[in-house]
């Protein structure tokens, strides 16, 4: 290891720090703590999966996680955005919901970068990595920290890199304004959409359900972001949204939390940063139609929606 480098690990004080490893392989696993332990961190967990992982940051202060993309069936996207949304709620058991956390993956193309920027993930290694490579990410998730940001649209380390340099000139059409302006409200949108969405994912995941009023909020929010949607993510995300109101609309409360978990899981998918491909995309909704037309056929519907009946409680 570069002698410098040893030297800032040192400063440091390695002993001190609890590591986090989280990978659905054991060899990706044992790879990366014999890394860290011979740059002299002693202090390392293991975790395959979003469960283990949260049942350690419950029971140790984590200084900083490292995760892979694949986690038995779910991401490391998701697991960031669980632990984010969770710097939302004070009497959280997390410790430490707004450590550092980095990313080792394979999957070098832009739309992965930007959904792991987009989760709350701080740093992105690519595999295969150098010793000295992934040390000089951990040093520096230690000695430059970013600020953390809790917003609407967005939890996580501040997603500014540098300082933007001021405009050397003026735009040359009105319309370059207006296009400026409507990228950033579809960021917007997007990042406050996808947020809300894996928000009310994990609450059901944790809770196995949604309550009157959880299911109520879900159902205004996806009334008032209706013409976002429609023009961030085309007419698929639109497609899965009124499916889910269909759904409930019919049925008021006595609804199928598997059948909500399901359109949730669609919305997700389809508003994700690394949209899916149109294909994939019309697939989900296809197999949407099937299970609504399964579902609700001799189903009695309500009068009222769930959201009509808060409202006029």
């Amino acid at each position: 290891m570069h002698d410098i480098l040893s030297a800032e690990l040192r400063a440091l004080d390695q002993t001190r720090l609890t590591l986090l490893i989280v990978d659905e392989s054991e060899a990706a696993r044992r790879l990366l703590s014999e890394v860290l332990r011979g740059a002299g961190f002693v202090r390392l967990y293991m975790a395959k999966n979003i469960t283990e992982a949260f049942d350690m940051m419950c029971l140790y202060h984590i200084d900083l996680l490292l995760t892979g993309w694949e986690l038995q069936g779910q991401t490391g996207l998701d697991l960031a955005v669980s632990i984010r949304m969770q710097a939302l709620n004070e009497g959280t058991n997390l410790s430490n919901p707004r450590l550092p956390m980095i990313l080792v993956t394979t999957k070098d193309r832009k739309s992965h970068v930007l959904a792991a920027r987009n989760a709350g993930i701080d740093e992105y290694v690519l595999k295969p990595f150098s010793q000295k490579s992934l040390l000089k990410v951990v040093l520096s998730c230690f000695t430059k920290p970013r600020d953390f940001v809790i917003s609407p649209a967005f939890i996580g380390p501040c997603r500014r890199r540098k300082a933007a340099k001021p405009h050397q000139g003026l735009l040359r059409r009105i319309d370059d304004i207006k296009d400026a302006a409507l990228r950033l409200d579809q960021q917007k949108a997007e990042d406050n959409v996808y947020l809300e969405l894996m928000g009310l994912k994990t609450l059901m995941d944790a809770k196995g359900g949604l309550s009157p009023e959880a299911l109520d909020h879900l159902i205004r929010r996806l009334d008032q972001t209706e013409g976002q949607i429609s023009s961030v993510r085309h007419r698929w995300v639109e497609k899965a949204a009124q499916s889910l109101k269909h759904y409930t609309e019919s049925l008021g409360i006595e609804v199928d939390n598997d059948i909500i978990t399901i359109h949730l899981d669609a919305l997700i998918r389809l508003n994700t940063p690394t949209c899916p491909a149109p294909d994939e995309a019309e697939t989900i909704l296809r197999d949407l139609d099937k299970l609504m037309k399964t579902r609700l056929k001799g189903a009695r519907p309500v009068r009222q929606s769930v959201g009509k009946e808060s409202r006029s409680a």
